[in-house]
């Protein structure tokens, strides 16, 4: 199993330390949780305080940011987060390797603590960015997805999922049909049952799922 931090080759303390600053920078701010833009004020004494963490931030396609003048010698960062989950799995990394680092290092094998579903999605296009990773979704996945968006967070019924797939309700097929029809869905998005579920009371989408425009447009991932 690779960890996120591996994966962005966050080995050297100082740049770890950087980033789990810019990090909790963002989370310091109230408005966090329903907002993606911020401003971060930075040491003007220190013009790269900030910056190494954030570059490496952007340069994974977790942020993109830039510097903005101002007129009162502040040092200020317009941030964008286009992968939350990404960041917040991130932060959930560095935490546990500064607190407890045996729990990465030496117990693989045990799962982390599980960061929330987080879903963006665009019913016009069918662009979709789901526990950080960017897809788009065509023709029946698109129309299933737009079922469980708009009925989220609660169920959409079995019954206008069959309508979707082309199944009628009387047909002994229909089971078959439209565990069929999740699973590609589920490969479509690169998740598992756990993400996209499907039970007698019709399918969900677990987790948290915002407009694909509360984020920056899917082309800036240049795919």
């Amino acid at each position: 199993m690779e960890y996120l931090f591996e994966r962005f080759k966050l080995s050297d303390d100082q740049l770890r330390d950087e980033v789990e600053r810019a990090i909790a920078s963002f989370y310091r701010r109230r408005d966090y949780i329903d907002n993606s833009t911020y401003i971060i004020v930075g040491n003007p004494e220190n013009p790269d305080d900030y910056k190494a963490g954030l570059e490496l931030l952007e340069k994974n396609k977790v942020i993109t940011f830039r510097r903005i003048q101002h007129q009162k010698s502040e040092l200020l960062y317009h941030v964008n987060v286009i992968n939350r989950y990404n960041l917040e799995l991130l932060k959930l990394e560095l935490s546990i390797l500064r607190n407890r680092p045996e729990r990465l290092l030496t117990d693989r094998a045990v799962p982390l603590p599980r960061v929330p579903n987080i879903t963006y999605y665009e019913h016009r296009t069918g662009d979709i960015i789901i526990n950080g990773k960017v897809n788009t979704l065509h023709k029946t996945n698109k129309k299933l997805f737009d079922a469980l968006f708009i009925a989220h967070p609660e169920h959409a019924s079995r019954s206008e999922l069959l309508k979707i797939i082309g199944v009628k309700k009387s047909d002994l097929s229909q089971k078959i049909a439209l565990n069929e029809a999740f699973s590609n869905l589920r490969k479509a998005c690169g998740v598992t049952a756990r993400i996209i579920t499907l039970s007698s009371d019709g399918g969900r989408l677990n987790g948290r799922a915002y407009p694909l425009s509360a984020q920056l447009p899917t082309k800036i991932y240049n795919r």
